[in-house]
């Protein structure tokens, strides 16, 4: 809604593209699209698989390299986010590496992206309150 441009562009972009009936992802996926051209189904998959490709990709090597970082145990993924624990002296650590190492530059048009991360905390998985202080939390380095 902020750059409206952009949609007309992307769109544009990705019919050229779609001439070929390949479409790639920054990160060097394809697809092969099969359909009929004048298919709402076609155009609509087509206009998904980039950003949902490159998203999940981008969800998946971030929780590998999470799962790297030292004190951190990674314990599930569900879409773009990630479960994981560590010792409750080395959050202040911990932490920050990960949200880090989440952060995973992709090339895009000659830039470079990186999809800012955030993090929760709490020893429970239920959100924070009066009644449940110790629940999940915006993190606040």
């Amino acid at each position: 809604m902020l750059y409206p441009e952009i949609k007309e562009v992307w769109w544009a972009d990705v019919k050229r593209d779609l001439k070929y009936r390949l479409l790639t992802t920054p990160l060097d996926w394809k697809r092969q699209f099969f359909g009929r051209w004048d298919s709402v189904q076609f155009i609509n998959e087509a206009l998904a698989f980039i950003p949902q490709c490159t998203v999940g990709v981008l969800a998946e090597i971030g929780m590998l390299n999470a799962s790297r970082v030292e004190g951190a145990e990674v314990l599930l993924n569900e879409h773009d986010a990630i479960l994981g624990q560590c010792d409750e002296q080395d959050v202040h650590t911990v932490v920050p590496k990960v949200i880090e190492a989440m952060q995973v530059p992709v090339p895009i048009h000659g830039r470079t992206l990186v999809i800012p991360a955030e993090a929760k905390i709490g020893r429970n998985w239920q959100e924070a309150s009066d009644d449940n202080p110790e629940g999940i939390k915006k993190w606040k380095p």
